[in-house]
């Protein structure tokens, strides 16, 4: 492989992983490879005192590693300074409105948590959303947001695309050929490899993003995708991983909205409920809880209420049912608004 030495943007964010930086400090989407591979690697250590050790380990036996090493030193502090700070007047930002996808609940280009306790359809949910953005249908509100479809990328973790993914979005009537799942990622180093996604794989997520313009994100659930060397309950490891991959929300202008279950804590506040770190609805700029309606003695009824909004007026809550489909499958029946809050 060929390097390309006059773009230091991968050498740099490289050398400064090594350094031990906050990988939340750091923009690690769109690197050229092998940079993004390397990057990959160094961070799958456990913690930053481990970095120059998964360094070493992934630079062992490449053709190129001379190479590498010279442009990682030509990052050095001691080497002349290449950096320097941006400063941004507030007078030269143009205002913008923020973008929804669905009007106080899905912001585009943010991060949005679904909480619930399993077995409350948070996944038929999300694909019931899913099919409506492929399809060009108005949210579960009537609100209609987007000029037309658009597609939809799935990271899920739970459930099979052939028995249980394709039929709830064929039940909630999607356009299937909108709709693409992120199954796996392939790597070329010193052999070919293949392993599951992961949230910090931000260049094949943008690559599932482009393919099918997509405008929501959807990972199912959010536990599953951490890298394997983030502690889903250590603050610090979450927001490194979530940072960036709000950086690239708001590069590609999707809405990522990531389900989460419920703990069995007895907190009264939904915000602390949720599994892992409070991190997690931290880096969100808008949380949602699926729970049962406590009026519904049937226990039947469910409702979609909103914990988190930072950036509009909270949504009245909606009350939904899980029923049974044509297909034997499930689907979402919305019920109108209801009075219940969070």
């Amino acid at each position: 492989m060929t390097i390309d030495t006059t773009d230091q943007s991968g050498a740099l964010a490289l050398f400064k992983l090594v350094a031990g930086y906050p990988a939340a400090t750091l923009d690690l989407t769109s690197l050229p490879e092998p940079w993004d591979e390397l990057c990959r690697a160094v961070l799958t250590a456990q913690d930053p005192t481990g970095r120059m050790a998964a360094f070493q380990a992934a630079l062992a036996g490449r053709p190129d590693a001379a190479t590498i090493l010279r442009a990682l030193q030509a990052q050095h502090p001691n080497a002349p300074p290449n950096e320097s700070a941006v400063i941004v007047r507030l007078t030269d930002v143009a205002s913008r409105a923020v973008r929804w996808l669905w009007p106080g609940r899905l912001p585009l280009g943010k991060l949005t948590v679904l909480d619930g306790d399993p077995g409350l359809g948070k996944s038929a949910l999300t694909l019931d959303l899913a099919a409506r953005v492929s399809a060009g249908r108005p949210m579960p509100d009537g609100v209609r947001e987007l000029g037309g479809p658009r597609g939809v990328v799935l990271l899920s973790a739970e459930d099979g695309l052939e028995d249980t993914i394709r039929p709830r979005l064929e039940a909630a009537s999607a356009d299937l050929a909108r709709v693409i799942a992120l199954t796996s990622v392939v790597g070329q180093a010193r052999r070919l490899t293949t392993r599951l996604p992961t949230l910090s794989d931000l260049k094949p997520i943008r690559e599932a993003v482009a393919a099918v313009d997509a405008a929501l994100v959807v990972v199912d659930p959010i536990m599953a995708f951490l890298p394997s060397c983030v502690d889903g309950s250590n603050d610090a490891q979450i927001r490194s991983v979530l940072a960036p991959l709000a950086v690239l929300a708001n590069k590609v202008g999707a809405a990522v909205l990531v389900v989460r279950h419920l703990t069995k804590s007895g907190r009264a506040n939904p915000l602390y409920r949720g599994g892992g770190s409070i991190g997690i609805i931290g880096g969100a700029r808008s949380g949602l809880l699926a729970a049962r309606d406590p009026r519904d003695p049937a226990g039947a009824r469910r409702v979609l209420a909103s914990t988190k909004v930072n950036l509009a007026a909270p949504p009245p809550s909606l009350a939904y049912r899980v029923e049974a489909a044509p297909n034997g499958s499930i689907r979402i029946l919305w019920e109108g608004p209801t009075d219940h809050t969070a």
